[in-house]
């Protein structure tokens, strides 16, 4: 029996070590913006992927990308996650030098900022992250881009969030009520919104 539980035992060590090794490579690998699920991972595992995942500079990007850990839910799904799993991911974070930014977004100004976030509609926890990257990021992306600074505007002028950002408070009280009678377009343009807060949060 001793015997059984020291095989199941070494078992579950070498699974939890290829969970944990396989997400920081997929953390390392992500090209764009990524979300990863800790349900099912204690203090040790948690610390160890932020190692793996952090520890050096990401290579470099041709955009920031933000990685979004959820570490807990509500009620029903509250027992998947370490009780304290946010506090043992942004501990780690602060031990490799990120510093928590509430306004981070996705800039490279923001590299190496992380900040925690509740989504009332999913009823998630979640830590961004916004790793560090090497060379602060593609040096000809970010001239082609401040070449191009004035004569491109930040949305596309005939998006919705454009003439969200433009209009007068009457004339969005009007749209709202024209554009958007259903819960659903409501909470379409309320995403729309968080979308332009974020971009005004990463130029500030």
């Amino acid at each position: 029996l001793l015997r059984r539980r020291t095989l199941f035992s070494i078992t579950v060590s070498i699974i939890l070590f290829k969970m944990v090794s396989g997400m920081a490579a997929s953390i390392r690998s992500s090209l764009e913006s990524s979300s990863f699920d800790l349900a099912g991972h204690d203090a040790t595992s948690i610390q160890s992927i932020t190692h793996d995942a952090f520890s050096t500079p990401f290579p470099p990007l041709d955009q920031m990308i933000r990685i979004t850990f959820v570490v807990g839910a509500g009620k029903l799904s509250r027992q998947k996650y370490d009780a304290k799993a946010m506090q043992i991911l942004t501990a780690a974070l602060r031990e490799l030098d990120y510093v928590e930014d509430r306004g981070a977004g996705c800039s490279f100004d923001c590299a190496g900022c992380f900040k925690t976030q509740h989504d009332t509609g999913k009823n998630l926890f979640t830590v961004v992250v916004f790793p560090k990257v090497s060379g602060g990021g593609n040096a000809s992306n970010n001239a082609s881009g401040d070449a191009n600074e004035e004569e491109e505007p930040l949305l596309p002028t005939n998006s919705p969030g454009y003439k969200i950002a433009v209009c007068s408070i009457s004339t969005f009280q009007s749209l709202l009520s024209s554009q958007c009678p259903t819960y659903a377009q409501k909470r379409k343009c309320m995403e729309c919104i968080e979308g332009l807060v974020e971009l005004l949060q990463s130029i500030e």
